[in-house]
Parts: C-alpha cells; sequence; structure tokens
C-alpha cells in the first residue's frame, strides 16, 4: 500500500503534462470559499511568533474547542492533520484484529499494519449506493478488537444517522469491540446534530472520533486535526508523543477559525447549496452515474463503455481539470472517481467539459 491521495498538483502536472498555473483541483476535499479572511491577516500580522515555540499540547486551542462543542477539555487531542491522531491511536490501543468498510481512506489500513495488527475487510456494495448495512457489521464486529467508520463515508459520501451509529456502538461495545469515528466532513452535513456522537465519548467508553479543521476551514497546508475520546485514552495519547506536534501558526489559525461564526454559517449555506446544485446537473449527463452526497464532495461511476478513469482524468487535465481517480481504493476498478464541491464558475467549467468529452469521446477517436 501507498499514501495514494488526491491534492498534488506538482505530480498532476508532471503525470499530463500541464502547463502553467491554471489548475482547478476537483480531486481533494477542501471548502471551496478558502480560509476564513482573518487568518491570512493574522499569520501575517503574528508571523514574527515563528521564533518561539508553540504552546504545548495546544491548550488554549483545546479550550477553543471545548467551548465550541460542549464538551470537557481533557477530552480532546490536538494533532498535526487527523491523519497523525489515526496513527498515535493505533500505536497506543495496538488492535490485533481490525474491521474497516472499504473503499477507504488508506491510511486506516496502514495505520492498522504499522502497529502490527490484522485488517479483516467488510466491502461495501453498489447496490446498495455503497452505503453501510448496520446489520451487517454488527454481524462483522465478532472477533475483532477495533472498528473503523467514517461518516459521511469516503469516497462514496453516504451518511449514517446518530441512531444507525449508536446501534453499532451499543453492540460493540457489549462485544468488547472500539470504535473509531471518522467524522473529517461532518462540519459539510446538513443534520450536524442528527448526526455526530461528538458529546458521546463520555457515555461510551469505546469511542474515539477523529475530526479534521483542513477540510472545512480550508488549511490543509497547516494541517491541523483532533481527536475526542476517554480522558485516560487522551492523556496516554498526550504522554507518548512530541508536546509542539501542533505549530503556532496553525494553532492561532485554529483559534480565529471556531470565532469565525459568520464564515461557518456562509460555509455550511454555499456548500449546500452548490453541492446539490453539482449533483443535480451531474444526473443530467449521460455516461456518468452520481451517488446521492452528503458532503463537500460527489462520488461517481463512469458508465459509458469505451470510456476509464484513466481516459476521463487525461481528457480533463488537457483543460486544467483534476479528478480523484477512486481506482486506488480497495474494492473499486477504474469506472470510479470523485469529484469536490466547488464554486459555481468551476462547477459550471467542469460540467462543461465533462458533456463535451461524454459526448464526443469514442474509443480510437479524439
Amino acid at each position: 500500500m501507498s499514501h495514494i491521495h488526491g491534492g498534488d498538483i506538482e505530480e498532476a502536472k508532471k503525470k499530463y503534462n500541464i502547463k502553467g498555473d491554471m489548475i482547478i483541483d476537483f480531486s481533494v476535499n477542501i471548502n471551496f470559499i478558502g480560509p476564513p479572511p482573518v487568518l491570512y491577516n493574522n499569520i501575517v500580522k503574528n508571523i514574527t511568533d515563528i521564533e518561539r515555540y508553540p504552546e504545548p499540547n495546544s491548550r488554549k486551542l483545546k479550550i477553543k474547542l471545548s467551548e465550541h462543542h460542549g464538551i470537557n477539555l481533557e477530552n480532546i487531542v490536538l494533532a498535526n492533520g487527523a491523519v497523525e491522531i489515526i496513527y498515535q491511536l493505533l500505536d497506543i490501543i495496538k488492535a490485533k484484529n481490525v474491521l474497516i468498510m472499504e473503499p477507504a481512506f488508506s491510511e486506516y489500513e496502514m495505520a492498522v499494519l504499522k502497529s502490527g495488527g490484522s485488517v479483516e475487510l467488510l466491502l461495501l456494495k453498489e447496490k446498495n449506493n455503497f452505503k453501510a448495512d448496520v446489520d451487517e457489521i454488527i454481524e462483522m464486529m465478532s472477533g475483532v478488537d477495533l472498528i473503523f467508520i467514517c461518516n459521511p463515508h469516503n469516497p462514496s459520501g453516504h451518511l449514517l444517522l446518530r441512531p444507525e451509529i449508536e446501534k453499532i456502538l451499543k453492540s460493540a461495545e457489549s462485544q468488547g469491540v472500539f470504535m473509531v469515528l471518522d467524522e473529517a466532513f461532518i462540519d459539510f452535513v446538513d443534520n450536524l446534530e442528527g448526526t455526530t456522537l461528538i458529546n458521546s465519548v463520555d457515555k461510551y467508553k469505546n469511542l474515539f472520533i477523529i475530526r479534521s479543521m483542513t477540510k472545512f476551514y480550508a488549511i490543509p497546508g497547516l494541517r491541523l486535526g483532533y481527536g475526542v475520546g476517554a480522558k485516560e485514552l487522551i492523556s496516554n495519547i498526550e504522554q507518548g508523543r512530541d508536546p509542539w506536534n501542533v505549530n503556532i501558526l496553525a494553532q492561532r489559525a485554529g483559534l480565529e477559525a471556531l470565532s469565525s461564526n459568520k464564515y461557518i454559517n456562509l460555509s455550511r449555506r454555499k456548500n449546500r447549496e452548490e453541492r446539490l446544485f453539482l449533483f443535480n446537473e451531474l444526473k443530467k449527463i449521460t455516461g456518468i452515474i452520481p451517488f446521492k452526497p452528503a458532503a463537500n464532495f460527489i462520488f461517481l461511476k463512469i458508465s459509458k463503455d469505451d470510456m476509464d478513469v484513466d481516459v476521463l482524468s487525461a481528457k480533463l487535465a488537457e483543460k486544467g481539470i483534476l479528478i480523484r481517480d477512486c481506482s486506488s481504493y480497495q474494492g473499486l476498478d477504474k469506472n470510479y472517481f470523485r469529484l469536490a464541491v466547488k464554486s459555481r464558475k468551476e462547477n459550471i467549467f467542469l460540467l462543461q467539459n465533462l458533456k463535451n468529452i461524454l459526448n464526443t469521446y469514442s474509443y480510437g477517436g479524439n
């Protein structure tokens, strides 16, 4: 396995021989509005802060998150991106047998293998629109130590509601199974309160929640994520790692972002509008099948017989458009790809080029 993800523009330039900087990157699921404007001014104003160490364990940002979510300070751990938390958690828990629903974020399995564990796979089915079957998950949990659930699911975009997650969680608790709930894209979900379990970590001791701030607040270059779990587990994670793992600019960005209520509301509204627009327009295009999205990305299948994602990616790259080839996910082939939701202008440009390519391309043709 390897670290294959979207958003590598320089690699895409080499692969598709793209010249210049006119690239629209639909391969990475970042809030298209960009970071809260106040972040730029704050970072420039305080740039000399890089001359000193960051606050150990990001205490001020922890306090802000505890207020933001209404949870205890001791239940939160900050990280240099959500991926760091996944590896640190598995190093602490040392699960021997882990259940992962595929397709899934590849770092789950890589973290399990790195920590010495083994993986049991549950393949999600296209006939169910790649949505997890709760009863099947519960049945498959027998004999495992830990289960990963991504909600909303990446790459398919399906969403499990809170009652469904709690049904799985209660069964996991009775079987002695630990649940890692990845809510990296939960801030884009319409029914946030009816979905997240972030307020339940004191109720369920077998629950650990992963959150990303890089996606919703559009700061992937700063790397910022956090985990929410039982106090003892949080303490064990912090004792076994670098106390300065989150850099000082990321700490400042997190504090400013969580205070930007106007930005948060605008982001949710605009991403919802563009998600619905893009999904409805994609449904009209012959040759592709979009799956109903819950977050800021849309999963699609190519239904045109003489087309696959290699051809489609190359054709779109000629126009300066990058998409996420999903064939690197387990259980998927060259018929699947993923699109980020972007601005109306960018979405229209994508739609126009998709229509043109799918309507005019034939094997051996142009």
